[in-house]
């Protein structure tokens, strides 16, 4: 069996006399590989109660450690322990990733700009999803700044890349705060128009590895969400969560209603949206106590519950990742916004340059 851990962490409990715990870290020489002309690496980051370790390809966050209500350490985010399971057999191909330059859909894989038509490769039921067969999540980012706290990745994208215009630059940013938050914040310029809708897709579970996120309390901002044709295709209506399996505006179990949902994979429009960062969902963990806020200065979120997972893929932990054992909470503007005039638009130009701030904020209680 191979090893998985071999640097530990020594975190001291908040209350004094308490003995410390120890964190076991991935192995750094696991996530150290050569992917194109680049040779992949792992980082280590604290900041407040919490521990996160990164990796430079896709700009993967591939642990995050934070306390449940008896102050008992667990990782939170799911996902593999080696770089070649992220490479080789990923659950999902962008589980933990940076997302663009386009997230979600882009139906039939077309756009136009200025009168200009471009065409992506399909990947997704006729369209395209996440940029297509690779994005950024498959390309390994240069790390420019790190610090015990913060680690700052770029990646300069040329023209044409992944079929999209212009050359970009961009720049994210990891921030663990005193607050217990993990802070995301993106940055791109571009020479030339270009769609832009980047999120990140970590996978999360609060509890055990494997477990199911249902019994979760969740409670969402939004009053509307955007529905979608069978291929999970927004319609282009923006309609209210009012008497639908969508209506989170009250706290309650993501189980309750995920059958009717089919499983939840939806964008959810945040309310009194205006640019500054807002509260969008908020997830409680009964079990654990664990909490986690999203905050993000986005018009949407898209809620994933990982229903498409069979099990077959294996967790970092040893355990099998099925149907419903995670949650993905992806702040963004809405998807296939080039086909509807009503969404907020996602075209970047060289004269204003696409700004994004996501905020993860753990508690317990």
């Amino acid at each position: 069996m191979r090893k998985l851990f071999i640097a530990v962490a020594l975190l001291c409990a908040s209350c004094a006399g308490e003995p410390k715990q120890e964190i076991p870290l991935l192995d750094k020489s696991a996530f150290e590989q050569k992917v194109g002309d680049a040779t992949t690496s792992l980082y280590t980051l604290r900041g407040g109660d919490l521990v996160m370790q990164v990796t430079d390809f896709g700009g993967r966050i591939v642990s995050l450690w934070t306390p449940d209500k008896d102050g008992k350490m667990g990782d939170v985010a799911v996902g593999h322990a080696t770089i070649g399971d992220y490479i080789n057999a990923p659950v999902s191909r962008v589980v933990g990733a940076a997302v663009g330059p386009v997230a979600n859909r882009i139906g039939r894989g077309e756009f136009e700009i200025d009168g200009k038509k471009y065409t992506l490769e399909l990947n997704n039921n006729g369209n395209t999803i996440h940029s297509g067969p690779k994005g950024f999540d498959q390309v390994v980012w240069k790390v420019a700044e790190q610090s015990a706290n913060s680690i700052k990745f770029v990646y300069e994208s040329p023209d044409g890349e992944f079929g999209f215009p212009g050359n970009r630059k961009v720049e994210m940013i990891y921030t663990l705060t005193p607050e217990n938050e993990l802070a995301i914040s993106y940055k791109l310029t571009t020479d030339a128009a270009t769609p832009v809708n980047m999120t990140n897709h970590s996978f999360f579970n609060l509890g055990e590895e494997g477990s199911s996120v249902c019994g979760y309390i969740m409670s969402a901002n939004a009053s509307h969400y955007t529905p979608v044709d069978e291929n999970t295709l927004p319609t282009g209506e923006i309609a209210p969560v009012e008497g639908t399996p969508y209506d989170f505006r009250t706290a309650h179990a993501i189980g309750d209603n995920i059958e009717a949902a089919g499983g939840y994979d939806n964008n959810f429009v945040i309310d009194n949206y205006d640019g500054s960062v807002k509260s969008a969902v908020t997830v409680y963990d009964p079990v654990t106590g664990r909490t986690m806020e999203v905050l993000t200065d986005q018009p949407g979120i898209q809620i994933y519950s990982a229903g498409s997972w069979t099990g077959k893929s294996i967790g970092k932990y040893g355990n099998a990742l099925g149907k419903y054992a995670s949650l993905a909470l992806e702040t963004q503007k809405f998807p296939d916004a080039m086909h509807h005039e009503n969404f907020p638009s996602i075209i970047v130009r060289p004269d204003k340059p696409y700004t994004h701030t996501c905020i993860y904020r753990f508690g317990v209680k």
